[in-house]
């Protein structure tokens, strides 16, 4: 009587060497292009030139600085809305317990006019801040004494994309929500791959932006 076979001869494809290379140079061509891609995607600035701009309190001085002069060149903008969550650090030694009004100080130290100032402060929320300040925007814009019915969000880099669709989810249909981009001072962002601070803040925000486009529930 035969032994059982304890193996068994199988026949499978396998990809040759021009195969291989074809597929090193279509993986090479997508990588490349997702390289150079990425940043700008995520860097949006389509204005919508509504009658508010509305600025992250926690950006830089330099940032701020921007967001005054693009508020001072434009013939739209009526009111500037400073959104912002509880400030995590520092507490013990300033006067300032969210980031609204910490930029709306900073805003007015600058010399903007705080006539034109709105502050939009963010309960305190573990997650999905940036949707929660969009949402204390809303309620901020209807008790300004102005028709607005489009605005643009000002942040910084990268955070602009996913600022943008969260803004829009969150004040829905009835308002034009446009981005604008801050101007990146600690980073080329075109080499942004040969930075540690460009290639953290890109792979970050564009799971972020995954996540928020795909999975994120507002209910």
């Amino acid at each position: 009587m035969p032994l059982p076979a304890f193996t068994v001869i199988k026949t499978h494809r396998t990809l040759t060497l021009y195969g291989w290379v074809m597929l090193f140079l279509v993986s090479a061509v997508v990588f490349i292009s997702a390289i150079l891609t990425t940043h700008p995607f995520l860097s949006a600035s389509h204005p919508s030139k509504g009658q508010a701009l509305v600025v992250s309190g926690w950006l830089s001085d330099l940032d701020l600085q921007e967001a005054i002069g693009i508020f001072n060149k434009s013939k739209n903008y009526q009111v500037l809305i400073v959104s912002g969550g509880k400030i995590d650090r520092g507490v013990f030694s300033s006067k300032y317990k969210n980031f609204a009004e910490l930029g709306f100080d900073s805003l007015k130290r600058m010399g903007f006019n705080t006539e034109k100032i709105f502050v939009a402060p963010t309960l305190t929320v573990i997650k999905d801040r940036t949707y929660a300040e969009a949402l204390a925007v809303k309620k901020k814009i209807l008790e300004i004494p102005l028709k607005i019915n489009a605005i643009d969000v000002f942040t910084e880099g990268v955070h602009s994309r996913r600022s943008w669709y969260l803004y829009q989810l969150a004040l829905g249909e009835n308002y034009n929500v446009g981005a604008v981009s801050a101007t990146i001072h600690h980073y080329d962002p075109d080499r942004w791959w040969a930075y540690s601070a460009g290639v953290r803040q890109t792979i970050n925000e564009s799971i972020a932006y995954l996540y928020a486009r795909f999975f994120f529930n507002p209910e």
